[in-house]
């Protein structure tokens, strides 16, 4: 039995009622596209908090398409070879008509290349499958060595070359994942850094034990992580194919 002093709730509502939320809703409309307009003014949107410029950002693209975004921007390391482009195309491919606004990518997050393969959301797995259907990249992962400074002279000189880009498939505990990957070069002494090694004048080095030891190299084109492979040595696979 309802208390005397519990309100009744009303079972329709009337004119004034839907009068009300015609004006709320007309006000979350004016905001969202004042929000979005500021996406457009590089200036202005330079001058707010991550937080607030990202809330814009997600008036101006969508809230799916912007999700989407961060992700890629998170999944591709910045200094990879045609990183923007990339992006790019990728979110034309998954939501067609987005272009998105180059001045937008200096305020989404970045990662490592060794970030964006071992805490890759699932969620958007399926989007990825139909971006590398449809344009031919494995997007997956794209890797660079980890590191940030040339292991022959330690110089912070490095870039990634174009021509560098390789496609290979990485074993990780979920499952095999088509990838990219690209090597770095030192600008000052010209050493080649992969991802698993280096090379100085046609001599090739492994990595410090503490370096680079999230993967190791099965082939040219295969890798596995480096618990996949911890796993296959306890289970006594033979791994002797495989190189340190």
């Amino acid at each position: 039995m309802n208390s005397p002093h519990t309100k009744k709730r009303k079972r329709y509502y009337d004119f004034d009622d839907e009068k009300h939320l015609c004006q709320q809703n007309g006000k979350a409309e004016d905001a969202i596209q004042s929000l979005a307009s500021i996406a457009n003014d590089q200036c202005a949107l330079r001058q707010l908090s991550r937080a607030h410029a990202h809330l814009c950002l997600a008036s101006f693209y969508g809230q799916e398409a912007f999700s989407f975004l961060k992700f890629l921007a998170m999944h591709i390391p910045v200094e990879f070879p045609n990183r923007n482009h990339t992006i790019k195309i990728i979110m034309e491919q998954c939501f067609p008509g987005c272009a998105i606004n180059d001045s937008h990518f200096c305020i989404l997050d970045t990662s490592t290349s060794k970030e964006n393969l071992l805490m890759h959301d699932s969620s958007h797995d399926s989007r990825l499958w139909e971006a590398a259907k449809s344009l031919g990249i494995p997007c997956f992962g794209f890797l660079l060595p980890d590191i940030e400074e040339c292991m022959n002279c330690h110089s912070r000189k490095l870039y990634s070359a174009s021509n560098s880009v390789t496609t290979i498939t990485v074993h990780t505990i979920r499952g095999p994942r088509p990838c990219t990957k690209a090597s770095l070069r030192c600008r000052d002494c010209g050493a080649w850094h992969g991802l698993t090694s280096y090379t100085v004048s046609g001599l090739k080095f492994l990595y410090p034990h503490n370096l680079c030891q999230f993967l190791v190299r099965a082939s040219n084109r295969v890798y596995v992580t480096s618990d996949v492979h911890e796993l296959l040595c306890q289970s006594r696979y033979v791994h002797k194919y495989y190189e340190y």
